[in-house]
């Protein structure tokens, strides 16, 4: 029996929402792992690009000792064409990958909430940091509870 530690990250199926005014673009954020750093071997969430920034800023606040990869560079021109759509989801995906290599990133509460629920980043800086509550809206997936009560229990 092969008992080799895998970690699969892929980003896909990019959608566009206008909502109100606001057009963005959001991707699945899909992980398939056995590493027992995770609290589930599956998940699937959708994020949007300003989202990984946050994420990529709350590293780097956390752990001040390391540089985060690069992400995809933003714009305002053509943000919505289909090659600058899979250029910026491929940017995005190589993101994921070389942060989830570093060990520091990838004991990182922050980096297991982003990939694996569904919190705002708002919600996940408070958890990170101490400042929010343990309650989660009823509308959260159970799934997100159950990641919730861990991480709380792990901080004490």
């Amino acid at each position: 029996m092969d008992n080799t530690t895998f970690l699969d990250v892929n980003v896909r199926n990019p959608i566009i929402h206008h909502v109100k005014g606001d057009t963005h673009t959001s991707y699945d954020i899909s992980i398939e792992t056995n590493n027992s750093s995770f609290t589930m071997s599956r998940s699937t969430v959708r994020r949007r690009f300003s989202e990984f920034i946050s994420l990529k800023n709350l590293l780097k606040e956390l752990q001040p000792s390391l540089t985060p990869p690069r992400l995809p560079p933003k714009t305002l021109l053509k943000r919505f064409d289909d090659k600058f759509i899979e250029e910026r989801r491929s940017g995005l995906e190589t993101f994921l990958r070389n942060v989830l290599t570093e060990p520091l990133y990838l004991s990182n509460k922050s980096l297991h909430l982003f990939i694996q629920t569904s919190l705002t980043m708002k919600e996940i800086e408070g958890v990170v940091k101490g400042t929010e509550g343990t309650y989660i809206p009823e509308s959260k997936p159970p799934i997100v509870l159950a990641l919730h009560d861990e991480v709380f229990d792990e901080v004490g």
